[in-house]
């Protein structure tokens, strides 16, 4: 509710009121108690003393009021004691009644008077217009409601004109509406009268004298909030708990989650001593016009600052306009550039626009966006939680802010935080403005009866309830119908770590060595397994073991079978079973047990070329499809298939080897390798697919050197470096991603001879500081404008890419090329300029591909960004002329990097 200026008027007695109250608001009244001004009305209530909770009941609020207790709480708004220093009653009804002398002090002050009977009825709902008296004398208003009909008809007219109290049915009011009525009176403009003279009244209304500024000393106003602390939107920032609202400054210690109202338009309560503000309530306003919506429902930032959003599961998008100046506040500071990055690769959280001018164009953006985070344990004596993978850790204090809340937004601790706890976390960029973390305790128990793929999102249903399962959870593609396991829940709802029921289905696990553990009573097997977890841990083996079928009776003789050379198990892959309490009850190994097993339930192996896991040959991915995933010509295998890392086969055997060595991975792992030895795994001889992989080595590690990764640049400035030395630093994209680097000092010259510009097309050589020791130019695009000259009837100029084929790597490989056609993110029938011929059976997959785009049509400066699928026209679609060019950088047909040039 808009707060009311300050005025004089001078009217006559018989227009007063009309005109007076022309202008006021009337105010509906919503009993469910979910809406906004309920919300704030009773904050208010609180904060003024009126009202214990923050939350009531339907019951509650849909309840009467009693009279004695209506006047206790019109007391709290004129700060009166609950027994005040009253000597005479009026009540006969009242003597010894814990709110006779309440009762007594308002007689005294004119606001009630006792009848002929003397009789109050202390229990008797209060009705709607003793209410009404009660509320205007107390705001100075009863000469006025006398002159317009006195009671009860005056005192209502001028309580649903001032929209103090509601327009209700009934006699008697309920607590909704005594919370309304009184969070109402707190605010409304007290009235003093003048002067009657001639039958014109003479008053003054006073906006700023309200009940909540003279009894409780706080005041009001109201503005965008756009900075808190070092947290700033405009740019003016401050330290601690300091809050600019609609440029005013406020102290804002005291506000629980004050950093959540950035970017809004609030009412702000506050105590002033001297020219120092101090909030003491925020609440959102209703003329807040700030707009905001979940980061999932985020879709693109296109060429004319248009961000798409999906609004209430609609198939099309919507659009809000931005400011291309736009000042965006990501998880607590400011974010400079990558804008559209950003927001094309939001996760979860929400993402809040501000319209400041209200002119139809946003100028501020506040975007909070979390990752999970799995826990491994809390230190919450250091403030510090590490992940249970071991590979990051945040220490809280060495943040400028941070913030550790429930779901349900209150503050806790780090305190609580065991293994699996599933965190939300959302840190700046800079890794020390501002970490806030949401932790949750929600688990889910049971069995995946039901796996549904939408798009590029998974869902599984749980004992009849639908979890989405998150993107950044490294489990999902090992989930199957009928797998059992603990399913932990981030804090919106999706699954973010799963652990499996170790006591229901086998497991796959490589096994480095085994032998005898000399210090057991009775004897018993100890090997060191690496599990389908990631934990490579000791494990044993004691009597009664299942292994291949047969039950062993004596841990020692599993030692005697072929899995075992002189009594030494080999490095191997196998299944296994635990009971309840991880204890390994079944094993199964690749030799099969024909007494015990069958064709069906026999763990088999599948080597690619020879059978020796320690064959010298590396076996290349040489067909990888969104159909077809092979290893070698036999080895096939799905999202679903665990890959298993594990060192080389001969440094395993010779113990050469750490636990970092050994890790989990995924299909995007077995890409970006050239080539590994490999075998693949599976319970079924009748399956087409490897349940597991193991793969030994890490191949020739392209992944691991950025030198062969093309490079689009956009731009070029002196940057100082983190000792403070100011040098050349190369802006662009690479793999989709912005990425900024400095030319080394010895490059400097040969850099500047290159003459390079937006646009250009690179592959980059670093030195051991990360630093550009050499550049080969794989395209110039600022000297040939368009990239793709058409040479009588040829597409291309081959004398002008003649020497581009060859970069730092010779397992580099690219083509410049135009799409045919396209089917879902597969784009086919590729016509190869270097080769001057269509080639319909040629096909790469996308899907996963971070693509650049190159628009020569751009403002200079914004011509490079990073695109997607969409952004490839095919011939078939557009025609020849029209179609996208390309530049494809791939590796055994698996795509690395594609620059659509426009």
């Amino acid at each position: 509710m808009k707060k009311f200026i300050s005025a004089k008027r001078f009217i006559s007695a018989l227009l007063c009121t009309v005109l007076i109250f022309a202008f006021l608001p009337s105010f509906g009244f919503a009993e469910n108690g979910e809406s906004l001004e309920f919300e704030k009305n009773v904050s208010l209530l609180n904060l003024a003393g009126v009202v214990s909770q923050t939350s009531f009941s339907d019951a509650e609020l849909l309840a009467n009021v009693s009279r004695a207790d209506f006047l206790y709480y019109v007391s709290k708004l004129l700060k009166i004691e609950e027994q005040p220093n009253v000597d005479e009653e009026y009540f006969t009804d009242l003597e010894g009644h814990w709110a006779g002398k309440l009762v007594s002090r308002f007689v005294q002050m004119g606001v009630i008077w006792p009848g002929d009977d003397r009789i109050f009825r202390p229990e008797d709902a209060v009705t709607r217009d003793e209410a009404a008296k009660i509320i205007t004398s107390v705001l100075g208003y009863d000469a006025l409601a006398r002159v317009n009909g006195g009671y009860p008809s005056g005192y209502l007219l001028i309580m649903s004109r001032l929209g103090i109290f509601p327009n209700g049915v009934g006699e008697n009011i309920t607590f909704a509406e005594v919370i309304y009525a009184l969070a109402n009176a707190l605010e409304a403009p007290c009235y003093e009268i003048k002067s009657l003279e001639g039958g014109t009244v003479y008053y003054e209304q006073d906006g700023e004298n309200t009940l909540l500024k003279v009894y409780h000393g706080i005041k009001s106003d109201e503005g965008y909030v756009t900075s808190f602390g070092n947290m700033s939107l405009d740019g003016i920032s401050a330290d601690g708990d300091i809050m600019y609202i609609g440029g005013e400054k406020y102290n804002a210690e005291s506000i629980s989650g004050a950093d959540g109202f950035l970017g809004k338009y609030v009412d702000v309560y506050y105590s002033e001593s001297g020219k120092q503000r101090t909030a003491r309530l925020l609440c959102v306003s209703e003329s807040d016009s700030s707009f905001e919506t979940d980061a999932t429902d985020i879709d693109t930032l296109d060429a004319d600052y248009r961000l798409n959003y999906y609004k209430d599961g609609a198939d099309k998008t919507s659009s809000k306009k931005l400011a291309r100046s736009i000042r965006v506040l990501y998880n607590g500071a400011l974010k400079q550039d990558g804008i559209r990055d950003m927001f094309a690769n939001l996760k979860n959280g929400t993402v809040r626009l501000v319209d400041a001018d209200e002119n139809g164009t946003y100028e501020y953006a506040v975007v909070n966006d979390y990752s999970d985070f799995v826990a491994g344990y809390a230190d919450a004596e250091k403030s510090i939680i590490y992940d249970k993978a071991g590979k990051t850790e945040y220490e809280l204090e060495k943040f400028d802010r941070y913030a550790v809340l429930d779901v349900s937004g209150a503050k806790t601790s780090i305190s609580g935080i065991k293994e699996n706890t599933v965190l939300s976390v959302a840190v700046s960029e800079d890794k020390t403005s501002y970490i806030e973390i949401i932790v949750s305790n929600a688990i889910v128990s049971g069995s995946a009866d039901e796996i549904l793929t939408s798009g590029n999102d998974t869902f599984i249903t749980v004992d009849g309830n639908e979890y989405k399962i998150s993107a950044e959870c490294a489990e999902k593609d090992a989930v199957y119908a009928g797998y059992k396991g603990t399913f932990y829940l981030n804090a919106f709802g999706e699954i973010a770590y799963i652990k499996p029921d170790m006591s229901s289905d086998f497991r796959y696990g490589y096994i480095t060595h085994g032998e005898i553990a000399e210090d057991t009573h009775p004897k018993a097997v100890q090997i060191e397994l690496f599990d389908d977890t990631g934990a490579l841990k000791m494990r044993k083996i004691e009597d009664n073991i299942v292994m291949d079928g047969e039950k062993i009776k004596k841990a020692e003789d599993a030692l005697t079978l072929e899995w075992a050379k002189n009594k030494v198990i080999q490095p191997q892959m196998i299944r296994y079973k635990t009971d309840a309490d991880g204890k390994i009850t079944h094993i199964d190994t690749v030799y099969k047990n024909g007494e015990y097993e069958n064709g069906k339930d026999a763990l088999l192996e599948t080597i690619p070329v020879d059978d020796s896991l320690a064959s010298s040959d590396v076996q290349r991915i040489f067909s990888c499809t969104a159909s077809s995933r092979r290893i070698g010509t036999n080895v096939v295998f799905t999202n679903s298939t665990k890959l298993f890392f594990v060192p080389k086969y001969d440094d395993i055997k010779n113990e050469n080897y750490e636990s970092s060595d050994f890790s989990i991975g995924a299909f995007a792992d077995m890409v970006i390798d050239s080539g590994v030895n490999a075998a693949g795994y599976r319970a079924d001889e009748t399956a087409v697919y490897e349940d597991a992989v193991v793969c030994y080595g890490k191949g020739t590690g392209e992944a691991h050197d950025d030198n062969t990764n093309v490079f689009v640049l956009k731009d070029i400035k002196k940057a100082s470096d983190a000792e403070g030395f100011i040098g050349t630093k190369i802006y662009g994209l690479r793999g989709g991603n912005e990425v900024s680097l400095f030319i080394a000092d010895s490059y400097v010259s040969q850099f500047e001879a290159l003459g390079l510009a937006e646009g250009d097309l690179l592959s980059l050589r670093t030195d051991n500081q990360g630093k550009v020791s050499d550049i080969i130019v794989l395209y110039d695009f600022s000297q040939g404008g368009e990239p793709f000259a058409q040479t009588g009837s040829k597409w291309y100029d081959k004398n002008r890419f003649n020497n581009n084929y060859t970069t730092f790597s010779q397992k580099f490989a690219m083509s410049f090329m135009y799409a045919g056609y396209k089917s879902g993110n597969l784009i086919k029938g590729i016509y190869d300029i270097s080769q001057d011929a269509y080639d319909s059976s040629e096909a790469f997959d996308v899907s996963a591909v971070k693509i650049i785009v190159v628009d020569s049509g751009r403002t200079k400066g914004n011509k490079v960004y990073a695109g997607r699928a969409a952004d490839i026209k095919c011939a078939a679609a557009v025609g020849n002329e029209n179609s996208s060019k390309l530049f494809v950088h791939y590796r055994y047909l698996n795509v690395k990097d594609v620059v659509v040039y426009k």
